[in-house]
């Protein structure tokens, strides 16, 4: 498990290798990260929460991780298509190469 310890500069202090560090610990939630996506995801769908993706982002993630993992298994070029929408790229049918390789 990472400490979070955090190195910083003190505000206007030299930042040099001969300035010394303030030293602190992040302070964070040590929930089971799956179990905190699950409470979050039974939140969203009770209206409590908003998701924190647009389901059209993760559909194209998803699209391009596909074709990742396609074209590492066959070692060929697998295609996916980049279209604009709302200042976003959204991965659609086929155009973006992916090239796989052994």
């Amino acid at each position: 498990m990472p400490s979070l310890r955090l190195n910083t500069f003190a505000d206007g202090a030299e930042r040099s290798w001969r300035s010394p560090f303030e030293r602190s610990v992040v302070d964070v939630r040590r929930d089971d990260p799956l179990a905190r996506q699950l409470e979050h995801f039974g939140a969203v769908i009770r209206g409590e929460a908003t998701p924190p993706v647009r389901a059209r982002d993760g559909l194209a993630k998803l699209r391009v991780t596909e074709a990742i993992a396609a074209a590492a298994c066959s070692g060929e070029t697998v295609e996916v298509a980049a279209a604009r929408s709302g200042g976003r790229v959204e991965f659609i049918e086929s155009s973006t190469t992916l090239q796989g390789g052994r």
